[in-house]
């Protein structure tokens, strides 16, 4: 995690290191599913609980400061990283159009250039709408928005108002990362500390997630309740199994490269979309062996990346220096 601008260092979490990669992947994969190679992922790859950990892990790591410093270490870690991939994707989408067909890709804003970088848009607005409220209402008034803001992000969904593909803000998905932020800033501390006994308990909320998705097309009881509402349930149920999962993960020491991932997950977030549009198709497509070696040599680029930007150039990859 950055610290923030009052703070040296901070200690990391390994755990949530794993966790964060975890997440990451699980993305990647559900973009290979969706946009890249259809339906050649498990479709338990498109349950949308990956997006949630990560907000709700950057709530946990929210760090109360006078909203100008605040803003000013948002931008720093966020929005310069913004621009930063922006031009990278942009580079590699060019050359997908001249190499192809020696045009500009149509599809060209931000949200199309490289589909992960909304997540820093998004993140930035809304840790900083955070720390604006935190000074201002009291925690009650605090949980009623986020409680507003979930219910208004619903109902967007429901009239398809979302902002995929344009280059408008991603405010659908502000209002509903929002309440994931704030909870991971009122709870996360909470299940870092939890009794063993609890550990065990919250491993018992996979049940429910799994009875949930089982029913929903089984059952028409369970269908009067729309299905991003169960599966905002799930969310949070899913985070809560999370936790004390890969606390226990952690002990392994082989899932080391997994971690180091984790520490670099807004690169690994970032490429994955340019490198899959520019290369997957077009050479590696065919065959299982050569999508296994394209995700290993996608692999290899990162770690390099990360390698060589955390050296030489961190503030690209959301690190200013202290």
């Amino acid at each position: 995690m950055i610290s923030s601008p009052s703070q040296k260092t901070v200690k990391r979490v390994d755990f949530i290191d794993l966790l964060k990669a975890f997440s990451v992947f699980w993305i990647i994969f559900m973009h290979i599913h969706y946009d890249f190679d259809p339906g050649s992922m498990p479709n338990i790859v498109t349950y949308p609980y990956y997006l949630p950990i990560l907000f709700f892990i950057s709530g946990l790591f929210y760090k109360k400061n006078t909203f100008a410093q605040f803003a000013l270490h948002k931008f720093q870690t966020l929005i310069i990283p913004f621009f930063g991939f922006w031009l990278i994707a942009a580079c590699l989408y060019f050359l997908k159009g001249y190499f192809y067909n020696n045009q500009w890709d149509q599809s060209y804003c931000y949200l199309r250039v490289d589909g992960a970088l909304w997540f820093l848009i998004a993140l930035f607005i809304i840790s900083v709408a955070y720390n604006f409220l935190c000074s201002r209402i009291s925690s009650f008034m605090l949980i009623l928005v986020s409680l507003l803001s979930l219910a208004a992000s619903l109902t967007c969904m429901k009239f398809h108002m979302t902002s995929e593909q344009t280059f408008s803000l991603p405010v659908t998905q502000i209002l509903y990362f929002f309440s994931f932020y704030a909870l991971g800033h009122r709870m996360g501390k909470k299940l870092l500390s939890t009794s063993l006994r609890t550990k065990g308990l919250l491993l018992l909320l996979i049940i429910p997630i799994c009875a949930i998705n089982y029913g929903y097309f089984r059952y028409d009881i369970i269908r009067t309740i729309p299905w991003m509402e169960w599966q905002t349930l799930c969310a949070l149920f899913f985070i809560l199994f999370s936790f004390p999962l890969f606390q226990y993960l952690n002990r392994f020491r082989f899932l080391e490269p997994a971690r180091y991932y984790g520490k670099n997950s807004l690169t690994l977030f970032a490429l994955h979309m340019p490198f899959y549009a520019l290369y997957f198709n077009g050479v590696f497509k065919d065959g299982i062996m050569m999508k296994g070696l394209f995700f290993i040599f996608f692999l290899f680029v990162v770690y390099c990346f990360a390698l060589l930007g955390n050296r030489y150039f961190p503030i690209i990859l959301g690190k200013p220096a202290a």
